[in-house]
């Protein structure tokens, strides 16, 4: 049995598929096997796993597209590994990450995960900034993740096979924020950490728009913090209601403040800033004009954004039972 499951997830993700495997193998770390689930994939992605079948560590598994939840806990019950690290199709890791990972695991064994720091990469893989979180122990990652801050990314992730067992894997009513709500649930039974170094590099990619899919992210994700909130006692009118209806206050949320295109505008704002660093001033420009377009008053409206969580659950503690 390997010491470490690489879990790779992939839906038609030929472009940078390649990239990712090859990083794994650079890692100079032996004792490992990738497990490549295949999400129903209509691109040459098949045919890229295919290739790489012949060396003994890589396992390819092919299901019926489902989403990015349900084909991780697919992959989940088949990793073999002690340890289960992330990767997703489009970022790369690092030589020395996984050695260094379950050292500290082996070292530290109250802690269930550890992350690390990460490049920010462009689309051509170039470096265009890095995350600043440095070394954070068990009660600043609380902390962080308590007050929605930036956070390691999922491809950094080294994790107790036994904890993701023990925690049900990833739920799948939380789309697109599902490492957000496991690294909250794994805080009231573990402990997390983070690594110093630079361990990942995460590409950022601009996909197409939509207030929806925007909204998707994001409101999951303060369902996900009300849930832990209720658990810990915090808030614990949040247990009388389910995620769904939690979900709809959010979304009421929005709508009463005219927050939808407040967010739109932020995506924008945040390829600006990525544009601008890899030097492409063009795009930049666009992307600020875009901003304004959405939302004028976005440097000031942004702030309300923040304050999502703490309004919505001062509503709930007043409301009282449904």
């Amino acid at each position: 049995m390997p010491t470490v499951s690489v879990l790779i997830c992939v839906y038609n993700g030929e472009a940078y598929l390649a990239e990712a495997i090859d990083s794994i193998f650079l890692d100079g770390y032996q004792d490992f096997e990738i497990l490549a689930v295949d999400d129903g994939s209509t691109d040459s992605t098949p045919a890229i796993l295919q290739s790489y079948v012949g060396d003994k560590r890589m396992r390819v598994l092919r299901k019926p597209n489902g989403g990015l939840n349900d084909a991780l806990n697919y992959g989940i019950g088949h990793a073999q590994g002690k340890y289960i690290a992330r990767l997703d199709a489009d970022d790369v890791t690092y030589p020395g990450r996984f050695a260094k990972q379950v050292q500290f695991l082996e070292e530290h064994p109250r802690c269930a995960l550890v992350g690390t720091n990460c490049h920010i990469l462009n689309a051509r893989g170039k470096q265009i900034t890095k995350s600043k979180l440095g070394t954070l122990n068990h009660a600043a990652c609380v902390e962080r993740l308590e007050k929605a801050r930036a956070f390691f990314p999922h491809s950094s992730w080294m994790v107790r096979s036994s904890a993701m067992a023990e925690l049900g894997g990833y739920h799948r009513f939380f789309i697109r924020c599902e490492d957000l709500d496991f690294l909250l649930r794994c805080t009231e039974r573990y402990e997390l950490a983070c690594l110093p170094d630079y361990f990942v590099g995460l590409r950022k990619l601009p996909t197409s728009l939509s207030y929806e899919s925007a909204f998707s992210h994001f409101g999951h994700g303060v369902v996900a913090i009300l849930g832990y909130l209720g658990r810990r006692g915090l808030v614990p009118e949040v247990n009388r209601y389910s995620n769904g209806e939690l979900l709809e206050f959010v979304r009421t949320w929005f709508t009463t403040n005219k927050m939808s295109r407040t967010m739109n505008a932020g995506y924008h704002v945040t390829f600006a800033r990525y544009h601008f660093l890899s030097g492409n001033v063009v795009a930049g420009i666009a992307d600020l004009i875009s901003a304004a377009k959405e939302d004028p008053l976005y440097l000031h409206r942004r702030r309300k954004l923040n304050s999502v969580v703490q309004e919505i659950s001062q509503r709930l503690q007043a409301a009282g039972a449904p």
